[in-house]
């Protein structure tokens, strides 16, 4: 008999990953105001495959970080960000093109 674990993951292994998530995208934010924009993408990027193995959501502002285009991490050097008359932030991924467009105000 085996005794690897099947099923569901555990609300521990689930708290664990959220923890990670947040720890990596932290650190991605400070290499990246450092310069090393290579180290913040790879965090970026590890940081979304956590979530993904263990189905966690990333929230909204974490979202807002990581480019959903080449995972690359959405820094101050990185971004080019617009906002229209007409309510609209545009952000612009510098390292893909990926454009994500964000209603501002409500109707």
């Amino acid at each position: 008999m085996s005794s690897r674990r099947r099923g569901r993951r555990t609300q521990q292994m689930e708290t664990i990953a959220r923890e990670r998530i947040a720890h990596l995208l932290e650190q991605a934010e400070r290499w990246a105001l450092e310069g090393r924009q290579d180290d913040a993408n790879r965090c970026a990027q590890l940081a979304r495959l956590i979530g993904k193995r263990y189905r966690q959501k990333l929230t909204r502002e974490q979202r807002l970080r990581v480019c959903r285009g080449c995972d690359g991490f959405l820094g101050p050097a990185t971004t080019r960000v617009r906002l229209s008359r007409k309510g609209w932030r545009t952000t612009t991924c510098l390292q893909c093109g990926r454009v994500y467009r964000q209603l501002l105000r409500p109707k």
